[in-house]
């Protein structure tokens, strides 16, 4: 150990045999803290200097700046007959240099070498390729996914946009496919429960016009003016064997007596009437309905 420390120390000495003497001043002795220094380390030259006569070295007041060496600081510290020069710098590239020539007053301190080491053994590393940025744990699934919902979203629109209409068409459809029975129970609501006395003939035109107005919608032939004789012709080809649909056809022509011949019919006889037309319109429903459940199927 006391041998590393002595061999050490003697390398961090330069001889004064390698140091070449200048006109104005002579280098003495140089030696570096840290004596073994890398890229970037803040290193103290101490330089021994004994100045010609007539020459005396002064702190500059402007520091010298190349590109691979930052000078930092420069202090004189005269020791008897000789200066000693302290120079902080940084060193930024490996390898054999020399600190920039620096004016200390009446000389100019140059060709001071200096060795930045490397902190890779030469012919022992080999400096690997570089690479392109990796990518986050993660970030590939989460491109699939992204690319995945690009491609699926305008599809899941589409079907959901289709679907909407289609529901929304198969409402209107039903409403519309109900609206001449929910019609026809309305009058006749109205009709048993009138808000004052009306005559027959008033209520038999109102009811047999809402059930005419009925039959052409479901039959979706124009049945408002036809005659009772017509109206049965058409109810007979069409519901044949349905009993309320029967039951109404030998009505129609005493409903055409009541309103033209001033029959006489009681309240129980109009409610009875009403509930014949209810009844022989809820046959047709029922008939339609099963009639489309068959095609369907």
């Amino acid at each position: 150990m006391r041998l590393k420390c002595a061999v050490f120390c003697l390398l961090s000495i330069v001889p004064l045999s390698r140091i070449t003497a200048q006109s104005d001043y002579t280098i003495q002795q140089i030696h570096f803290l840290p004596p073994t220094f890398y890229v970037g380390d803040k290193v103290e030259a101490r330089i021994r200097l004994a100045a010609a006569e007539g020459f005396v070295p002064a702190e500059p007041t402007e520091l010298p700046a190349p590109a691979a060496i930052q000078i930092r600081d420069v202090r004189i510290i005269p020791i008897s007959q000789e200066y000693d020069i302290r120079i902080t710098f940084s060193s930024y590239e490996t390898g054999k240099g020399e600190l920039p020539p620096i004016a200390l007053g009446d000389i100019t301190l140059k060709g001071v070498e200096i060795t930045t080491e490397s902190m890779l053994e030469e012919d022992t590393v080999k400096i690997e390729e570089s690479f392109g940025p990796a990518l986050l744990p993660g970030t590939k699934l989460l491109l699939a996914l992204a690319i995945g919902a690009l491609l699926i979203v305008p599809v899941f629109t589409v079907l959901l946009v289709i679907w909407i209409r289609r529901l929304a068409k198969h409402f209107i459809s039903e409403r519309k496919e109900k609206r001449p029975f929910k019609v026809l129970t309305l009058v006749l609501n109205e009709l048993a429960n009138p808000p004052s006395r009306v005559k027959n003939r008033e209520f038999y035109i109102e009811l047999t016009d809402a059930f005419r107005e009925y039959l052409s919608a479901r039959l979706e032939v124009n049945l408002r003016t036809s005659t009772a004789s017509e109206l049965r012709g058409s109810l007979a080809m069409q519901f044949t064997g349905v009993a309320p649909v029967e039951k109404i056809l030998a009505e129609l022509t005493r409903f055409d007596a009541v309103k033209f011949g001033n029959l006489g019919v009681s309240s129980r006889g109009r409610k009875s009437d009403i509930r014949k037309v209810r009844d022989a319109a809820e046959a047709i429903e029922m008939w339609r309905q099963e009639a489309k459940e068959h095609v369907d199927s």
